[in-house]
């Protein structure tokens, strides 16, 4: 009877001794961690205990922006989503998403439109999102193509187009086809949603989506019924150019070379490009 009771104490006392151990696993302090992407996609936040360090979840998606990373209250920053936190976890708190516009990567190639009158319409492209849209277009500009063509069509209060008649000795005439590209917009499984607001440089196309090739026009109203259908890939860089944009949207326009919305300029010139230029 004594090896009994004596077994049932040291059972007992065994039985208080893990309850109490695992008591203590219970009550170990944790902590959440939110992330607030700052209008990018919803994150959903991490439980962690005292004392760890977590990995930092995928990038968050926000449309027309680059994810830069993750920074800290005390803004710390943490460029890579497979990064862990560089402190261990000791309260809760909230990290932040950083964003840059695709329009201000600082890799994004910048042009110069020189018109007739060596005024100059000054434009940023977003390889980013239309890669293959600015590839064509850089083609184009290196090769001089766009040299002493002409606006013609120009619609005021929507937009002003260019990219497919010379001027030489006097007249306009039409240029050598070159080869179509991918349409890069969403109606074509391309996921671009540059919005055609005011100053937003855009390529033209036919009813094929892939049918665009070295049109293109710059808008001089918000065109929100080209979204999503055409495919958008620059804007000008600063106010003086959309000042341009805008005022020669609204030169006059006659029928000729069998287009309507054809512009002359209010002395009776053609509307004339220079040259379109790579810059710095």
């Amino acid at each position: 009877m004594k090896r009994i009771a004596t077994l049932i104490i040291i059972i007992v006392l065994l039985t208080v001794i893990f309850t109490g151990c695992n008591r203590e696993v219970e009550e170990q302090p944790s902590y959440n961690v939110f992330f607030n992407t700052n209008g990018g996609s919803l994150i959903d936040y991490i439980t962690a205990e005292e004392g760890s360090t977590i990995a930092l979840p995928a990038d968050p998606v926000k449309r027309n922006y680059v994810f830069q990373g993750w920074y800290h209250d005390n803004n710390t920053f943490a460029n890579s989503a497979t990064q862990k936190l560089s402190q261990p976890i000791q309260d809760s708190f909230t990290v932040y998403a950083k964003w840059v516009s695709i329009f201000d990567l600082s890799d994004n190639p910048k042009v110069t439109i020189t018109l007739f009158d060596d005024r100059k319409i000054n434009l940023v492209l977003c390889p980013t999102v239309a890669p293959i849209t600015v590839a064509n277009f850089l083609q184009l500009v290196g090769e001089g193509y766009y040299t002493n063509t002409v606006f013609h069509r120009i619609i005021e209060g929507f937009m002003i187009q260019a990219g497919h008649l010379a001027y030489s000795n006097g007249t306009a005439a039409y240029k050598p086809d070159k080869e179509n590209i991918k349409g890069e917009f969403p109606f074509n499984g391309v996921p671009n949603y540059i919005e055609h607001k005011q100053g937003v440089l855009s390529m033209a196309r036919a009813t094929d989506y892939d049918s665009a090739s070295t049109q293109f026009f710059i808008c001089s109203e918000d065109s929100p019924h080209l979204d999503h259908i055409y495919a958008a890939f620059g804007k000008v860089t600063d106010a003086q150019s959309l000042a341009i944009v805008i005022e020669l949207s609204g030169y006059p326009t006659t029928r000729e070379n069998g287009m309507d919305d054809f512009p002359r300029t209010p002395e009776g010139s053609y509307v004339i490009i220079k040259s379109i230029e790579v810059v710095d």
